[in-house]
């Protein structure tokens, strides 16, 4: 007889200034591969472009066997012909009582002054203007 051990389904939609992207993972617990325990997980994450320079961003992930919220995060991201700030901060849950829950603030500076394109397909110029 056929039986599913594993699944993993993902869909992803970009248009205009949005971009967003879910998956759900499915895997049976199997003990060879350190698995102790089923795995179900949905996650989802999006962005919207807010204007020509800044994003927003967004994402969640879910565990349908432990009921319960495994990471959660947001940022922000500028961008120009010279450079791209990104700003996020991210909230990694746990139920564990050996291990705490984390929160990480991070912080990302990039020269883009090469042809960067971001969210919605819009080209900065070729150099920077200084």
């Amino acid at each position: 007889a056929l039986s599913l051990a594993r699944n993993e389904t993902r869909l992803t939609w970009i248009g205009g200034d949005y971009q967003f992207g879910s998956s759900f993972v499915w895997l049976e617990a199997d003990p060879d591969e350190g698995r102790d325990l089923d795995i179900s997980e949905w996650s989802i994450e999006g962005a919207y472009r807010t204007s020509r320079h800044w994003t927003v961003l967004g994402d969640l992930r879910y565990d349908f066997v432990g009921d319960r919220s495994i990471r959660a995060g947001a940022g922000a991201s500028y961008q120009n012909e010279c450079i791209r700030v990104d700003l996020s901060a991210s909230r990694r849950f746990t139920s564990s009582t050996s291990v705490s829950p984390t929160t990480e603030l991070s912080l990302s500076v990039q020269l883009a002054g090469f042809g960067a394109r971001g969210i919605g397909g819009e080209s900065f110029a070729r150099r920077c203007n200084g």
